[in-house]
């Protein structure tokens, strides 16, 4: 009981958040156009009327596609753990999980979601949470890598002053930096050593999970092939959502370059991924505004609903599977690849 009651204060605590951050921003923008220093400002309103459709739908397939990158990252991440999940239940499971991450508020996330409903039907359930948290942890971990790149690549061609690119580098390497501890600590078994970490874990009651979760660390470390494959999917993903939210943005007609989505959405959303409000609200548009600076703040604020309303849509097919259930079998250890019946080892 008192478990529960922790659980629902902290999420009353996350909602108050929530609602004191959309209420700073509703006090920076417009709903109807203004006048700034006698130029016509456009409003919120004016921005969603004069929406280009023709550059929104594909932005919205590009958020859809990016799932599916995600759905081939998982269960490639599975199959070197010789968990084979054939792929069109995986997509469902993916949506599934972007359903409760999306659009169902409260504690319950959408990578808990995933690893619940595989470890049901398998007796390796710490190597399913392990390839969960893993997962994750690539997708962070690449967005970081490409906020990085992006800025770098800024400076180097002088698109941006070194003044203006000081706070997106700044945190950039600050989110590489934490994601790197997170894998040093999933795969390296030196760096737990050095904490002592097995120790520790020996004395806790959930020591044979740990135990099963560090072998298959090391099947991870012995197959730099598959993970450079995830890594790869992880990429596509990332272009596929970030270009359609560059397109969602062409279509609001932002006067933004498409170069300062590649930096600051990574950004955004590694810092959204930060449990502080449900879902992100609030915080997540609070850094569209803070980022994309060089529009008004009613201008970056529609993106950030555009942003948040095309997750929502994307992720509605997982409302169907939750309705209708994965209908996994009851063992996945037996069941078969769709392409392959043999394991997946090293590289390959």
């Amino acid at each position: 009981m008192l478990q529960n009651q922790k659980k629902y204060l902290f999420l009353i605590f996350k909602i108050v958040v929530a609602c004191g951050l959309i209420y700073l921003i509703y006090r920076q923008v417009h709903w109807q156009d203004y006048s700034h220093e006698g130029v016509t400002q456009r409003g919120l309103r004016t921005y969603f009327i004069e929406i280009n459709p023709a550059l929104a739908i594909p932005g919205l397939a590009g958020f859809v596609l990016s799932i599916i990158f995600i759905a081939t990252r998982w269960k490639t991440l599975l199959k070197v753990q010789s968990i084979h999940i054939p792929m069109w239940k995986m997509i469902k499971l993916t949506f599934l999980g972007e359903f409760f991450n999306t659009i169902v508020p409260g504690t319950v996330g959408g990578d808990l979601v995933k690893a619940a409903n595989v470890s049901k039907h398998t007796s390796r359930k710490a190597t399913v949470w392990l390839s969960v948290f893993l997962d994750r942890t690539l997708g962070l971990a690449s967005l970081a890598v490409l906020a990085i790149a992006m800025t770098s690549a800024i400076l180097a061609l002088g698109l941006e002053t070194p003044k203006r690119m000081k706070t997106p580098a700044i945190a950039a390497l600050g989110a590489m930096m934490v994601v790197t501890t997170i894998g040093l600590f999933l795969l390296s078994r030196r760096f737990r050593g050095i904490f002592h970490l097995q120790k520790i874990y020996s004395r806790l009651s959930i020591a044979k999970h740990l135990q099963e979760a560090g072998q298959a660390a090391r099947l991870y470390r012995s197959a730099p092939g598959v993970l450079l494959r995830a890594v790869c999917l992880t990429i596509a993903a990332h272009l596929s959502w970030i270009g359609g939210l560059a397109l969602l943005g062409t279509s609001l007609s932002l006067n933004v370059p498409i170069y300062a989505y590649f930096v600051y959405v990574p950004l955004i959303y590694i810092a959204g991924a930060v449990p502080t409000t449900p879902g992100g609200v609030g915080l997540v548009e609070g850094l569209f505004v803070f980022f994309f600076i060089t529009v008004n703040p009613s201008a970056a604020l529609a993106l950030a609903v555009m942003a948040r309303m095309s997750r929502i849509i994307a992720a509605l097919p997982g409302f169907v599977v939750f309705l209708f259930g994965t209908k996994l079998s009851p063992s996945i250890d037996q069941l078969q690849s769709d392409t392959e019946d043999k394991p997946c080892r090293g590289g390959s």
